[in-house]
């Protein structure tokens, strides 16, 4: 195992960070453990400067989150409006993100990405762009 791998067993912690409805515990484990998998093949870890675009309500943000470690961030970035989605909105489920132990590294940017990465206000540099589960 490489400095920069997640291991598997770790993905109930990170589905925690995560808001989840109380009867779907086992299906949030199980995304994480596959989307562990897609990061870790993807060679994401320690460091990193991570644009996730498309990032809905954050679950795999939270995954990336915790790959990067202290030292990385994860700009995320998803044209929905606030108020979208259910159970939970993405309003809700990005400050319970935001909330949990991997949140100082997310920053949430509500833009239609082209826009978001045309208009400026784009200014940091990545390591990796990220598209998962966005389409």
């Amino acid at each position: 195992m490489t400095e920069n791998t997640i291991p598997a067993s770790m993905a109930g912690r990170i589905a925690s960070y995560s808001i989840t409805p109380p009867s779907a515990p086992d299906i949030e484990i199980a995304q994480a453990e596959h989307r562990i998998t897609l990061i870790n093949r993807w060679g994401i870890g320690p460091g990193h400067r991570v644009l996730e675009i498309g990032c809905g309500q954050g679950n795999t943000t939270a995954v990336l989150a915790e790959a990067v470690g202290e030292t990385g961030s994860v700009d995320a970035v998803d044209p929905a409006p606030p108020d979208y989605g259910a159970p939970f909105t993405l309003a809700q489920a990005q400050a319970h993100i935001s909330a949990s132990a991997v949140g100082d590294r997310v920053t949430w940017q509500n833009a239609d990405p082209v826009a978001f990465l045309r208009s400026g206000s784009a200014t940091a540099t990545w390591d990796v762009a990220v598209l998962a589960h966005s389409v």
